[in-house]
């Protein structure tokens, strides 16, 4: 593996998906602490009014998709600030969140299937898409009706208290010293997925690898603007996140019992994706977590410095 502060080399443009979304940037004059406390809080505000405003039996896949990405940001942030909220706090918030997000699982899973077919069979014979489609059609019908009004105001409630929980702790004091253990920590979980994915391919190590991905993209958007090296890391994990939910989607319809014949081609497809996310993740986590971490801090310390405000930074 390579080391140095070198800042990868530039990436393909991001999708629209991709484009920052609702990430509340660092600004080089701000308390840490302070803007995850405050861009968690707009977050989970902002989910609560989505799931209000919409009084319709059924949420609109919109809503869906910004709910899913407002709640993985949210944790992002909640690991970032991981040291300086505690143990048992962070523990509690956490799980409000994945009992949230893990109530429009099955409604994001069976309309990423019902797209993805869309794309693999437009070429197909008629007959055959048709039916495929009808099927995961209704699939997707019977999990948006799953997802009903009492159990979002579950949902709700769940993340109104994710943010109080947040809220009470000692996080708005946190400078980089309590930050720098959970971004060393969080870059050596996702590299430690990737080097198992590299080692030994699969299916659930890819998924793993996956989800440690998106998580340390978010917080690297989250520093992009105090770091060039964070902002360029979060371009190239930006390319690997959607490689890595393509090859998720066709999984979840290699493993839906819909036809063979489908089952066929995406696993084809996965093969082809596992080998395009293998050579963007090896160009990611090239560097070692201490390497990444003194990178982002020698940077983070720098832009402090230009405002005449930087505290004391300690050494690694």
């Amino acid at each position: 593996m390579r080391a140095g502060c070198r800042v990868p080399g530039a990436a393909h443009a991001a999708t629209e998906e991709w484009s920052g979304w609702f990430m509340r940037a660092l600004r080089r004059h701000d308390e840490i602490g302070n803007v995850i406390q405050v861009t968690f809080g707009r977050h989970a505000r902002s989910c609560v009014k989505i799931l209000a405003r919409d009084s319709s039996p059924a949420l609109n896949d919109d809503a869906v998709h910004e709910i899913r990405i407002r709640i993985k940001k949210m944790r992002a942030l909640l690991q970032l600030a991981r040291a300086a909220t505690g143990h048992r706090r962070y523990g509690r918030a956490k799980r409000k969140l994945q009992r949230t997000s893990r109530s429009l699982a099955s409604l994001r899973d069976a309309k990423a299937m019902l797209s993805t077919s869309e794309h693999l069979l437009q070429h197909r014979d008629a007959t055959k898409r048709a039916a495929v489609l009808l099927r995961l059609q209704r699939r997707l019908e019977a999990a948006r009706r799953r997802v009903s009004p009492s159990k979002r105001r579950t949902m709700a409630h769940d993340l109104m208290n994710a943010q109080k929980i947040s809220s009470g702790c000692q996080g708005s004091d946190a400078g980089w010293n309590d930050l720098a253990e959970s971004l060393r920590h969080e870059y050596a979980r996702a590299r430690k997925e990737f080097e198992s994915a590299r080692v030994a391919p699969s299916d659930q190590r890819l998924h793993g690898l996956r989800k440690r991905s998106k998580s340390l993209l978010y917080i690297c958007e989250f520093l992009g603007t105090v770091s060039p090296y964070a902002k360029a890391k979060s371009t190239q994990l930006k390319r690997l996140a959607v490689c890595l939910g393509n090859f998720h989607d066709l999984w979840l319809l290699k493993h839906a019992n819909i036809s063979e014949y489908i089952e066929e081609m995406a696993a084809t497809k996965q093969m082809a994706l596992q080998q395009k996310a293998l050579r963007l993740g090896a160009n990611i986590y090239c560097d070692s977590p201490g390497t990444f971490t003194k990178c982002v801090r020698k940077q983070w310390k720098k832009h402090r410095c230009d405002t005449g405000i930087v505290r004391k930074v300690r050494t690694d």
